[in-house]
């Protein structure tokens, strides 16, 4: 057996589970009978006999027979000529045994229905898919996509429309780039196991642009020609992928004894969720790999349950892992809460271990744009009790919602996420009633410090200040970057050395006319939400295929700091991600290239969950602001509201739109912006059918509390925080309504005492109410909300003691 047979019988097994992509092309339609008891003809011998019908001399040339024939005749002939040759009554055995087989999807460039035929004939409901539909409107499984027209829509009107006769049967990209497949079509490529063309010549596709010049794809990639092929076909296809001149007939022999091999579902079979397994230390980790960790964000996944066994120089271990860890097994759900940088992703992989080192199934997820609902099939096959990791919870509250409506109580869930976006995902996955424990990562206790500032002697972070005794520098870590590991990595990359260390190979991105520069541009953007592109992705929306190329391969920052795996990319480093973007590009250039990129999401954000998330992300007024410098932030926010709005002409009349912008004009002080903007969201929702304004009344009670608090005059001031209580005495007790409600104190402390007496007992009436509402939603907090909500209800109690000491 030849080295490419068994690369190809080990990706038909690999794939057994229905990960990998059939493409059928004029040669699979082999052996099969139309209703006429003929085989189909191929796009010459159609040719010659439109030519007849057409009454013109014959020819070869599809794209000319058939431009005639439209142009001069009309179309009912055509359109029975081609029912009735490709209209087929009789499929073949080998045709069946390929159909018995689990596709992750099939797409042709043939007219007939073969494989869907086929596919009943062996019990299997196959639906023929037009690319001129979207895909939302078909069910993920067992689909035919046909890329030229399927023979049972064609009509008359179809002919010149979808049905793609006179432009040949040669698919271009621009066949799927035009189409509703695009963005799901870029998807299947990188993400299947495995890629069969079956009975395709160079004349069916442009092979060389739908598949480009990409490494991963074309090392999983097999063409399945005749036997004594042409060696000049052979050649050619040999540039995109392995060729076996073994013939359909012998192929469906290959599949169909791996089918009839073990099928049991596997841990490797799975697309969007990974499961996690212990890495092993091999060697204890340089100081290069240290420094690599701290400021690139590479992590040496074997380092990871070593940290949590042993006293490590490479990671420090959070205290209180190990009874989180416990909890988890014990099948309490658990909330990885903090913003960009406190170390939430190398907190979960640490308790995964623990968890996994007890012999538990944990499954990470690890691709957003995977099928989950392909892998709830396989998880329950393998695992009684899954646990499921789930980072960026908030942009797949539907794959919880559904894994624990198949999972109920034997699941358990981690979620993480930022700590705004966490709270939303607990509103959202409230009436499920899942419950949760939690814990807020932003801040370092005392004895992580301490690990911390050993880790940091080790490898010599401290530089001048090496001077300074442990406990000068423990203070500094705690006191002045405040315990957050975000503000000691910033003070990380302020030193001179690290700074050089990055501008010898960062340099390049000061040359406006390189051709990488707005690649990483993306790639770092997009990372920063977090969000790991694909290359396909990427290139789309660099309008060019220079991520594909060697050029961009090799370059040194590419090799430094991006990591690609499973056809996508990323930059681990959010913290590092910020620096470029702040000191190559200025804030007028980011402003420009995000407006660009928001753009092309609007254009595929239907395509998927994922791309319409990203979508509403990129317009958040908090995550803009991340992104921008601290020179002219004001400025560049205004600029890109502006230009957004002028962008996407419909953005004026959605009234989350003018709630971001409102929060910008909050950001700089501008109140009475703000307030115009606020107003404008409540009159845009008046218009927007179900539309809920609980975000603009709260953020209208922040703009009262926040303005109320420049006045002077004790009356004005009491009106400001009068009109922001009646908005939010209609708000659910959660962590929204607390970021507000905490501005009590700060009027307490500052104005209390100046209050006229009635309006004294007025707030002293406000405090108690509000605490009789903590009181009344106890159960409720309890189960979804966390620490916040309970050091917002203590402050009330403090404001109310101090106001009325309670009786001895």
């Amino acid at each position: 057996m030849t080295k490419d047979l068994l690369r190809l019988r080990a990706h038909l097994s690999k794939s057994n589970n229905g990960t990998s992509i059939l493409f059928t092309g004029a040669g699979f339609s082999f052996g099969s009978k139309n209703i006429k008891g003929e085989m189909p003809r191929d796009s010459i011998n159609l040719s010659r006999q439109i030519c007849k019908i057409a009454e013109i001399d014959e020819d070869d040339d599809l794209y000319y027979s058939s431009e005639y024939y439209l142009d001069n005749k009309p179309p009912n002939k055509l359109v029975d000529l081609l029912k009735s040759e490709y209209s087929i009554k009789e499929v073949s055995k080998f045709h069946e045994l390929i159909a018995r087989k689990s596709w992750r999807r099939v797409y042709t460039t043939n007219y007939d229905r073969v494989f869907e035929i086929a596919s009943n004939n062996v019990g299997k409901v196959c639906e023929s898919v037009s690319i001129s539909s979207a895909p939302s409107q078909y069910s993920q499984n067992n689909q035919c996509v046909h890329l030229n027209g399927t023979i049972e829509n064609l009509t008359k009107d179809a002919l010149s429309e979808e049905f793609k006769l006179s432009d040949s049967s040669y698919v271009t990209p621009e066949t799927l780039n035009n189409s509703k497949w695009k963005s799901t079509f870029s998807v299947d490529i990188e993400h299947a196991s495995a890629i069969f063309f079956v009975g395709y010549s160079m004349y069916d596709l442009d092979i060389k642009r739908i598949i480009k010049n990409d490494i991963d794809v074309k090392s999983k990639t097999f063409f399945i020609v005749k036997p004594g092929e042409d060696k000049k076909e052979i050649f050619k296809l040999s540039k995109y992928g392995s060729v076996l001149d073994i013939g359909i007939d012998e192929f469906a022999k290959l599949v169909s004894e791996i089918i009839a091999d073990d099928t049991s579902a596997q841990s490797d079979d799975l697309e969007f969720f990974s499961k996690f397994t212990i890495t092993e230390r091999i060697k204890e980790p340089t100081d290069n790999q240290i420094i690599e960790l701290f400021f690139k964000g590479k992590l040496l996944q074997s380092e990871i349950f070593t940290s949590v066994t042993d006293e490590s120089n490479y990671l420090i271990k959070r205290i209180d892992v190990d009874k989180n860890a416990q909890l988890v097994a014990d099948g309490k759900n658990f909330l990885v809460i903090g913003e960009i940088a406190c170390g939430k992703t190398i907190y979960i992989k640490q308790l995964s271990s623990i968890i996994c080192s007890q012999g538990k199934d944990v499954f990470f997820l690890t691709n957003e744009e995977g099928d989950y609902k392909r892998d709830v099939t396989i998880i329950n096959d393998i695992s009684p009790s899954p646990i499921f990791i789930i980072d960026n919870a908030f942009r797949h509250e539907d794959v919880i919602k559904d894994l624990y409506a198949f999972f109920g109580g034997r699941a358990t869930f981690v979620l993480a996420g930022r700590t705004d976006f966490i709270e939303r995902t607990k509103i959202a996955l409230a009436n499920i009633d899942l419950n949760f424990f939690e814990e807020d990562f932003d801040h370092l206790c005392s004895d992580e410090i301490s690990n911390l500032n050993r880790i940091c002697n080790f490898i010599g972070y401290w530089g001048v200040k090496n001077s300074w005794s442990n406990n000068k520098k423990e203070r500094y870590l705690s006191e002045t970057c405040e315990g957050k590991f975000s503000s000691i990595l910033l003070e990380f990359f302020k030193s001179e050395y690290v700074r050089n260390e990055l501008d010898k190979f960062l340099s390049d991105l000061r040359n406006t006319k390189n051709k990488n520069r707005d690649v990483i541009f993306v790639i770092i953007l997009l990372g920063m939400l977090p969000f790991s592109p694909r290359k396909s992705l990427v290139s789309d929306i660099c309008g060019n295929e220079q991520i594909y190329s060697s050029e961009f391969s090799n370059n040194q920052i590419v090799k430094t700091l991006l990591t690609f795996k499973d056809g996508h990319v990323e930059i681990s480093s959010g913290i590092l991600s910020k620096y470029i973007l702040n000191k190559y590009f200025s804030g007028r250039e980011i402003v420009d290239k995000m407006i660009d990129i928001i753009a092309h999401f609007e254009t595929i954000k239907k395509t998927s969950q994922v791309n319409d998330s990203v979508f509403k992300e990129l317009l958040r007024f908090k995550n803009v602001n991340f992104m921008l410098p601290d020179d002219n932030r004001g400025s560049n926010l205004r600029t890109f509201f502006n230009n957004l709005k002028s962008t996407l002409s419909w953005l004026d009349r959605s009234p989350h739109f003018w709630l971001q912008y409102g929060m910008a004009n909050m950001f700089i002080n501008d109140f009475s912006m703000a307030k115009q903007y606020f107003e404008n969201a409540y009159g845009t929702a008046e218009n927007t059918p179900y539309y809920d304004t609980k975000y603009i009344d709260n953020q209208m009670a922040r703009w009262h509390l926040e303005f109320g608090l420049t006045k002077t005059k004790p009356s004005d001031v009491f009106d400001h925080l009068q009109a922001a209580y009646k908005l939010l005495s209609s708000q659910d007790i959660d962590y929204y309504f607390c970021k507000q409600a905490r501005f009590f104190e700060e009027y307490f402390k500052g104005f209390y005492q100046n209050f006229t007496n009635r309006n004294k007992a007025n707030f002293q009436n406000m405090c108690e109410k509000i605490i009789a509402r903590f009181s009344k939603s106890k159960g409720f907090i309890e189960r979804h909300h966390g620490a916040y909500t309970d050091e917002c209800e203590a402050m009330f109690v403090s404001i109310l003691n101090e106001i009325k000491p309670p009786k001895k």
